[in-house]
């Protein structure tokens, strides 16, 4: 069986395709990956700064909604596709997936398939681990980057 905690340790970035909310992407870039976003038209690349929204560049802009949050999320647009990605996180609807693995996951050249909860797919393990990636559902992966991160 794989263990969620062990691919997370020997990752460095992740591919997010869709989030349940900012503190997603935040706490994932907390626990010291890179984040990376897919949009229909663009990949972008996620950080956190400190500067004020009038200060930044173009790009989606997630200001802090509470006192524990420091800085502002920002998700730039790239010119091309990331060059390596560990993780594909994926927080879509399965009727979404085979599109989403052949037109992204597959070209990135991933090693690991994330199923954000609530989503279980038996079909989407089956596409995943029949082309040799490791596959993780039923693990909340913002839990386990904090719980990390705590640990250190």
């Amino acid at each position: 069986m794989i263990n969620p905690h062990s691919i997370l340790e020997n990752s460095r970035n992740i591919l997010l395709v869709d989030w349940p909310n900012p503190s997603f992407p935040r706490a994932l870039l907390l626990g010291g990956f890179g984040i990376f976003g897919f949009s229909p038209s663009n990949y972008t690349r996620a950080s956190i700064v400190s500067l004020s929204p009038d200060d930044l560049d173009e790009g989606s802009i997630f200001p802090p909604v509470n006192e524990e949050e420091q800085g502002y999320l920002i998700f730039r647009q790239l010119k091309d596709k990331p060059s390596a990605i560990d993780i594909v996180c994926v927080y879509r609807p399965m009727q979404e997936f085979a599109g989403i693995f052949a037109d992204l996951i597959l070209p990135l050249g991933a090693k690991t398939v994330w199923i954000q909860p609530p989503v279980v797919s038996a079909e989407a393990r089956i596409l995943v681990e029949n082309n040799g990636l490791n596959y993780i559902e039923s693990y909340d992966i913002k839990a386990l980057v904090r719980g990390l991160r705590d640990r250190t």
